[in-house]
């Protein structure tokens, strides 16, 4: 066997250890293969590449199960603090002399609460309220008108053509006043919507 072959042949069953130990095993042997006369008798006298390959491997794995393993030492627990009885009975007292405290500014905070609640819906009731007799104004005026440009329609046919042209104007007003008061309405809950979706999104950001 030449020193190529011989190499080649421990080089490739060498290849699970690591790439330090193997580096060093094949120096070793290519600086015998340097200092003997002849490769094929530096080949005979080393032996089977195979041979050579199981025993560096089983010292190998005998260093890695002798070599002890390092457990970390794990921190020490900082004891947990004890309280006394004393500390509990403080806590209930203290509890029970805030109590009237507390529950008033709970129920303040809920005064304000409805207070707002009830200005809002004042202002929404204020705003179109209005504009909802209006129209229901204006569309009682056209059948009103109507009536009475039938009855005289007969008896003055000029104060029945006036009659109607009023109450068409005022049909006219009054379904628009109705068009106006619902988009209102609209558009007001869509305002209320985003205002109170704001606020738990606030709530939601802040716990």
């Amino acid at each position: 066997m030449t020193r190529t072959e011989f190499m080649a042949a421990l080089r490739s069953r060498l290849s699970h250890l690591p790439a330090e130990e193997q580096d060093a095993a094949l120096r070793y042997y290519e600086e015998y293969f340097d200092e003997a006369d002849s490769e094929e008798e530096a080949a005979r006298q080393l032996g089977s590449p195979a041979d050579i390959a199981a025993r560096i491997l089983g010292e190998n794995a005998q260093q890695q199960t002798a070599q002890p393993q390092m457990v970390p030492p794990q921190p020490a627990q900082p004891p947990k603090p004890k309280h006394s009885p004393w500390f509990w009975v403080g806590i209930t007292a203290l509890c029970i002399f805030a109590s009237p405290f507390l529950l008033g500014l709970a129920g303040a905070a809920l005064g304000l609460l409805i207070g707002a609640a009830a200005v809002v819906l004042a202002l929404v009731v204020a705003v179109i309220c209005p504009f909802l007799m209006l129209s229901v104004t204006m569309l009682a005026t056209f059948v009103l008108c109507l009536y009475l440009a039938a009855g005289a329609l007969g008896v003055f046919t000029p104060g029945a053509v006036l009659l109607a042209g009023i109450g068409l104007l005022c049909g006219a007003l009054g379904v628009l006043s109705g068009i106006f008061t619902g988009y209102l309405c609209y558009w007001t809950g869509l305002l209320f919507g985003k205002l109170f979706r704001s606020c738990g999104r606030r709530k939601g950001a802040k716990a």
